[in-house]
């Protein structure tokens, strides 16, 4: 029975090596009332190895896995950071009511108040400066041989769209963009270099973490039959590209050893602009594990 206690457990890094090598920590992690990404960090802060993704699924396939050895500290690093300490109680399963905590449970929490719903106008009005100075792009571009618009060298919002579908991903970005920016992230465009190319970037930063996003337009491909009264036969196949006018709005992340969402898509039912507050919720998780990656390198 719960008596709402709190009570310490303790387990030096050998302990806690021993522990997350033989139970996954999505199971181990609630007896000691965290999540898993908490005893994570904890594993990092204490340099204890544990297993990477597909680790558990190859192990109950009957694949034989190694596990590294547990890395020796040096003789200057105090005894307070060889031991994890839990404090909270242990739980078995949530309990009726209970609330989840974190960044992106908070976030999915602000995003589903009415009052917070994204929605995106019929008109463009008020542009942001990055969707202006794109929109002014993509009138002097030219198309590619998929109806793509193609916006000459310079700065422009990260989208491959034809003419149809221009105007609406530019209410999707000019509405994502003040959504961003209104709960305290930032959104900027950078110039790289990609095979001997000039290209540019969306980023999403949030926190600390830099997130790359487009939005594009799916391209359907059939084979042309050739022209029987062609004068000049043409060999191998030939391509005619349809627009479909569906868009993704995509989040381009490096691998991950979790499962993020990346992609929300016209589907039958709902369109990319009832879910911008999923978005939103989206870039957040990915950041989450970003910052998990970024401190399992670091460390």
């Amino acid at each position: 029975m719960d008596t709402g206690k709190s009570r310490q457990t303790r387990f030096t890094r050998e302990e806690l090596y021993e522990l997350v090598w033989t139970e996954p920590m999505q199971a181990l992690a609630p007896r000691f009332g965290i999540s898993d990404v908490a005893l994570k960090k904890r594993c990092l802060r204490m340099r204890v190895p544990t297993p990477g993704r597909g680790y558990w699924a190859k192990k109950s396939a009957g694949v034989t896995m190694r596990r590294p050895a547990l890395p020796k500290l040096p003789a200057s690093v105090p005894a307070s950071a060889m031991t994890a300490i839990f404090t909270d109680s242990p739980k078995t399963r949530p309990t009726e009511g209970e609330v989840a905590t974190g960044p992106v449970a908070d976030q999915e929490r602000y995003e589903a108040l009415e009052e917070h719903r994204i929605v995106v106008p019929e008109l463009l009005a008020d542009p942001h400066p990055l969707v202006a100075a794109s929109i002014h792009l993509l009138r002097k571009s030219r198309m590619n041989e998929e109806h793509v618009l193609v916006p000459s060298g310079k700065k422009c919002l990260a989208l491959s769209v034809t003419l149809g579908t221009a105007d609406r991903a530019m209410l999707i970005y000019d509405t994502l963009i003040k959504a961003l920016e209104a709960r305290g992230f930032t959104i900027a465009l950078e110039s790289v270099t990609e095979s001997e190319e000039q290209r540019t970037r969306t980023i999403v930063t949030v926190g600390m973490e830099r997130i790359r996003v487009a939005i594009d337009e799916r391209i359907d491909r059939t084979e042309r039959k050739p022209d029987p009264n062609a004068k000049h036969p043409t060999y191998g196949k030939q391509w005619e590209y349809i627009p479909t006018g569906r868009l993704s709005l995509y989040l381009m992340l490096p691998y991950l050893g979790t499962r993020v969402r990346s992609t929300w898509s016209d589907g039958s039912k709902q369109r990319v602009e009832t879910r911008l507050n999923d978005v939103v919720v989206g870039l957040v998780a990915a950041a989450e594990a970003i910052k998990l990656q970024r401190l399992d390198q670091e460390a």
